[in-house]
């Protein structure tokens, strides 16, 4: 009479786990062969595996390894890139380990001993899922650039990965610096390509005919004066220029005026006439003192100074005191002396 079919796959399992194990004379088998029988007899030799793969996962452990697979217990199936390995020496390793190594020494790990399962080809790690050559684990932004790419972050704004390192440049636009002669107007041109600055050109004004309005006056600047010019249709219109040079009034930066701590006097060239400004120079403020004993020295940025504040703070949590007497030498106390 032939036994039932889960008897028989249970029969060919325990002599895998009695025939093949070579670590039968360091671990005992009976836990995991009751486990086995337990499954198989109860109607689920399927889950019969899971007691030898748990039995060869402790052998493997003390240093024995079996490659017990067979069709009643077949191996993993393993990405397309990857392989089975029944008796691996070390653990698959993973970009993430690259960059923990990377940071500097942690804890040392523990030998993980033999083990199976699938893994990449050698000379290559584990990166979601897919094996990848290790320089694919360096990335140098959160995007997953790799050295030596060069990108385009905006129109304006151009990357490149050197290293682990990420260096980008931006072009900045200036104003709309297109200065048209009278009687011509700016306009900007359409772009075909992905320019980061616009582009303009001048065009002439329309001339449909003299057809003026009143001119309004103008509120000029300092150091420009109102005019009455003729546009080139002939109508009139208030102009702010700046005044004659030798009209301007004479400006010196010497002067006994106290500034505060940072500012220096610096003039100006760049409008109709000279002016003195006061630029901040953050290399001129003066260095904080020395706090007293138990004080914390605090800097407070204020946005209308120059150079920052600078304020010794006693401790929030403790009192501060000063004893007038001391131990004196010949016995009793002495008063303190500055």
């Amino acid at each position: 009479m032939n036994p039932p079919q889960q008897y028989r796959t249970y029969l060919k399992l325990l002599l895998l786990c009695l025939g093949t194990f070579q670590c039968l004379n360091v671990l005992d088998p009976s836990l995991f062969l009751d486990w086995c029988k337990k499954d198989t007899c109860g109607n689920h030799p399927e889950l019969s595996c899971s007691a030898v793969e748990a039995f060869a996962r402790d052998c493997a452990g003390v240093g024995f390894c079996v490659n017990w697979r067979n069709e009643h217990c077949p191996a993993a199936a393993c990405g397309a890139d990857q392989h089975f390995e029944p008796c691996a020496k070390s653990k698959q390793g993973t970009c993430e380990d690259m960059k923990e190594k990377a940071r500097g020494p942690g804890q040392p790990s523990k030998r993980a001993g033999l083990m199976e399962g699938c893994f990449c080809p050698e000379g290559k790690v584990l990166l979601n899922n897919t094996c990848v050559p290790p320089k694919e684990c360096e990335v140098c932004d959160e995007e997953g650039h790799h050295p030596g790419d060069v990108w385009n972050r905006d129109k304006c704004t151009s990357c490149k990965c050197e290293g682990t390192s990420l260096k980008c440049e931006t072009q900045y636009c200036p104003g709309k610096e297109t200065v048209c002669e009278r009687g011509y107007n700016a306009i900007k041109l359409p772009s075909k390509d992905q320019a980061c600055c616009d582009k303009y050109a001048c065009v002439p004004e329309p001339t449909s005919g003299p057809k003026c309005d009143e001119p309004q006056k103008l509120l000029c600047a300092q150091d420009q004066i109102l005019k009455l010019d003729t546009k080139p249709n002939g109508c009139q219109t208030f102009i702010c220029e700046c005044r004659p040079r030798e009209e301007c009034e004479e400006v010196t930066i010497t002067s006994t005026e106290a500034l505060e701590p940072g500012y220096e006097k610096e003039i100006d060239e760049n409008g109709c006439c000279p002016l003195v400004k006061l630029v901040c120079k953050k290399d001129k403020c003066p260095q904080p003192q020395e706090c007293p004993q138990y004080h914390t020295l605090k800097k407070e940025d204020i946005e209308s100074k120059c150079c920052p504040l600078f304020v010794c703070e006693p401790p929030a949590d403790k009192c501060i005191f000063e004893t007038q007497h001391a131990a004196a030498d010949q016995g009793g106390e002495r008063p303190l002396t500055k």
